[in-house]
Parts: structure tokens; C-alpha cells; sequence
């Protein structure tokens, strides 16, 4: 290979940023339709949970539920257009994906984290509303914001070491025309070029650690206590012989899989990567399914919705259409009315000439018909002033 990258061209497989056949078709084409599913899902969900009447305690924490999984879903679309040549060879998404690839694994492993923790938090609220019913008429709205914004953090500081977790390398080929990268771990002992890992051992021992501490505190303790909570409330419903449906674990036991996003290039790593990546999207993408439309009171209130918009959008409609028909019948008779008017200006205004024309003519016809005499008459002073003549 050339020294100066800008003198080499890459070849058609060196630009593929997808290798593996299973690979592109999971991720490249069954991926993307749970996304759009679950991303429809959940616009619905959060339309129902948020709208008046409906800001419980227990539906905020499932709005917050669902907007964790939207951005889950959102930063995983970037790794499904990867796996299409008009996306793979284009620069500027190229020059993107390849820069941002290490943050976008971050973001779609803080949203996991977080979804996992409002689980386990939904789960101990319906337990406790449950057992102890009096309780959830002293929660106020900022003991929630409180809580959801303390998972936020936590698991945003315990998934924050993903975005350093690997050292990628930018360069551009062919002329400025193929961008192309090379990610190492940061705690790997052999570098590029045979070369010393400049990074430091405290930002190794980190990286090298926080995978662990975050299997543990993510994934490992929120299942136990989301299998624990739905045992004891399973319990109590027994024991006061009623019924309830409830579909948190399947959420929880897929959402262990979110960890591997970035793992390594064996087959074996590919297809495990894959299946748990795909298990995780449908995760996200069912989660609206399993705590909202299965339960009734869910569908009545989405169904009502539906039905006073639809009724609210005819009635608009008809009001537009009557409204238009008003003022054009109103323009209508007030270009009438301003026409009659105008006529009747105009009428008045001709008829006082016409008057005066027509007393002016007749004096003149009156003068012409006088004979000579009493027009003379007429001019008795003048004729006096005059000197006498013989006739």
C-alpha cells in the first residue's frame, strides 16, 4: 500500500462496510422495518400516555419507557443504512458513520441501560401501588422527575465509557474521494504499525473494567430485581385472588443483549453479535405492545382518541366549507348592493342637471316663442334712453 493515503484507491470489498451475508440480512433489512414499527408504536403510546387525563405516575414512567426506546431505535438506523452500497459509498455518510460510529454505540447503549432501569422502576411502582394503594396518593409529579432523571445519569455515567472505548483512525483515499477508518481498542497491548499504545494505564484499566461493572449494574442486577418484583406481585394478586397481565421480563431478559453491539469479527461473534442486536430491536420495538395495548383501558382510551380527532377534523372541514360558502354568498350580495348603489349615485347625481337643462331650455323656448313687441317690452328702459325714430 502507498505511503500517501490520498495515491491509493480502495477496492469495491475494502469500501463494503458490511462483510458478512447474515449480517446484512438481519440488521440490513429485517432491522429496519421493527424500527419503523416500533418507533409508530410508540408515537402512539406517548400520544395516549400524555394526553389529559392519563399524566399518572406509572404512565409517565412509561412515556419516559417509550422515548427511551425511540432514541434506541432512531441511533440504530445509521448501522442498518451502513449495509446498502448507496449509503456505504457515500462520502459524506461515510465520513460520518466512521467518525460517530463509537458514539452512536454509546448513545444506543445509555438508552438501553436506561430502558432496562424504568423497567425495573415500573415494575416496583405497580408492586407498590398494588400493596400499598395509599402510597401513590402522596407521590408528587417531581418525586418522578427526580427518579427518571437520576437513572438518566447514573446509567449515562456507567455506559459513558463506550465513547472511548476504541480508538478510530480516519483517513482519506483516492484523491479525497474514499473516507476509510481502522477502530482499536483502547486497552489493546499491540497497536497500529507494530507501535506502543499511547494511551495511559489509568484509561485502560477503565475501559478494561467498566464492561464488567456495567454488565453487572445494568443488565445482571435489574433482572433479578425485575424477576424478584414480578414474583412478589404475582403474590399478592393471588393472594387477593385477582388477575393481572403483566409483560415486563420478556423487556428486561432482551435488553441483557445490548452490550455486544461492538464486539469482534469471527463468525461465531458475528452471528452472536447479530441475533442479540436483532433481539434487542425487537425488544425496543414490542415494548409499547406488552405494557400498553394489552391492556384494555389502553384501547379504549386510544379508540376514543381516534374517534373525537376524526370527529374534530369533519367538523373543521364543514365548518371551512360553510364559512366559505357565508362569505361568498357575502361578497356575492355585497357587490349586489354596492352595485345597486352606485346606479342610484349616479341617478342622483344626473337627475338636478337634466332639472336646470331642462327649465334653461324652455325659458329659451319661451323667449324664441314671445313675439318681437313683448320683447321690447321687456326692454322699456333701454328703448327709453334711446333716441326717437320714425317707424
Amino acid at each position: 500500500m502507498a505511503r500517501d493515503p490520498a495515491a491509493y484507491c480502495l477496492t469495491y470489498d475494502q469500501m463494503l462496510l458490511s462483510y458478512h451475508g447474515f449480517e446484512k440480512l438481519i440488521i440490513g433489512y429485517v432491522v429496519p422495518c421493527f424500527i419503523l414499527f416500533g418507533f409508530t408504536g410508540n408515537i402512539i403510546n406517548l400520544t395516549v400516555l400524555l394526553a389529559p387525563g392519563m399524566k399518572t405516575r406509572s404512565n409517565m414512567l412509561l412515556a419516559c419507557l417509550a422515548l427511551a426506546d425511540m432514541i434506541f431505535l432512531v441511533f440504530m438506523l445509521p448501522h442498518a443504512m451502513a449495509h446498502y452500497p448507496v449509503f456505504s459509498f457515500n462520502y459524506y455518510f461515510r465520513k460520518f458513520y466512521l467518525g460517530n460510529k463509537m458514539h452512536l454505540i454509546a448513545v444506543l447503549n445509555w438508552s438501553s441501560a436506561a430502558a432496562i432501569w424504568l423497567v425495573l422502576t415500573i415494575c416496583v411502582e405497580r408492586l407498590t401501588g398494588i400493596r400499598y394503594p395509599l402510597s401513590v396518593r402522596k407521590s408528587r409529579s417531581f418525586h418522578t422527575y427526580l427518579l427518571v432523571s437520576g437513572v438518566i445519569c447514573i446509567t449515562g455515567l456507567l455506559t459513558f465509557y463506550n465513547h472511548f472505548s476504541y480508538d478510530c483512525m480516519m483517513k482519506i483515499f483516492c484523491n479525497g474521494t474514499q473516507p476509510h477508518a481502522i477502530c482499536m481498542p483502547v486497552d489493546s497491548p499491540v497497536w497500529i504499525n507494530n507501535r506502543t499504545n499511547p494511551h495511559s494505564q489509568i484509561l485502560r484499566a477503565y475501559v478494561r473494567w467498566s464492561p464488567r461493572i456495567n454488565a453487572v449494574v445494568v443488565v445482571f442486577v435489574p433482572i433479578v430485581l425485575v424477576v424478584l418484583s414480578n414474583g412478589c406481585l404475582i403474590m399478592t394478586l393471588r393472594q387477593r385472588q385477582k388477575f393481572l397481565q403483566v409483560g415486563t421480563t420478556p423487556s428486561a431478559v432482551v435488553t441483557i443483549t445490548s452490550g455486544s453491539v461492538a464486539l469482534g469479527h469471527p463468525d461465531w461473534q458475528i452471528y452472536l453479535v447479530t441475533t442479540t442486536t436483532f433481539m434487542v430491536v425487537v425488544g425496543k420495538s414490542l415494548n409499547f405492545v406488552l405494557f400498553c395495548l394489552s391492556s384494555a383501558n389502553f384501547r379504549q382510551r386510544l379508540v376514543t382518541m381516534t374517534k373525537e380527532r376524526l370527529m374534530k377534523r369533519r367538523t373543521v372541514r364543514r365548518f371551512s366549507c360553510e364559512s366559505s360558502g357565508v362569505t361568498s354568498m357575502t361578497t356575492a350580495f355585497s357587490t349586489v348592493v354596492d352595485r345597486k348603489a352606485s346606479k342610484v349615485n349616479v341617478l342622483k347625481n344626473k337627475q338636478p342637471k337634466q332639472r336646470s337643462q331642462s327649465l334653461n331650455d324652455g325659458v329659451q323656448s319661451q323667449k324664441g316663442r314671445m313675439p318681437l313687441r313683448e320683447m321690447r317690452g321687456m326692454s322699456v328702459v333701454n328703448e327709453a334712453l334711446l333716441p326717437g325714430t320714425d317707424v
